[in-house]
């Protein structure tokens, strides 16, 4: 093999094996939702558990994900006390 040859032959293999190793490594897992990013079902015991669990929640918060409501979860209607604003 001539000098040139052995050069482009090389190059070859050396481009062949960057190329194979750039490659793989994008597994983006998506994490499982956590169980603080649902309702509890203690906040549907009553009208003030579920304004205690509104206000525990962050207002400044805008990175984590929207929490999950049941599709059973429902507030009893509070018919003895005065609405409450939230604030």
């Amino acid at each position: 093999m001539n000098t040139s040859r052995k050069l482009m032959v090389g190059a070859a293999l050396g481009v062949s094996l960057l190329v194979a190793g750039c490659g793989g490594g994008g597994d983006d897992v998506t994490p499982a939702p956590s169980a603080a990013s649902s309702v509890p079902d203690s906040a549907s015991a009553s009208v003030d558990s579920f304004l205690n669990f509104l206000l525990s929640l962050s207002g400044s918060d805008e990175t984590s994900e929207p929490s999950t409501i049941s599709d059973s979860f429902a507030v009893p209607p509070a018919e003895t006390t005065d609405p409450q604003v939230l604030s």
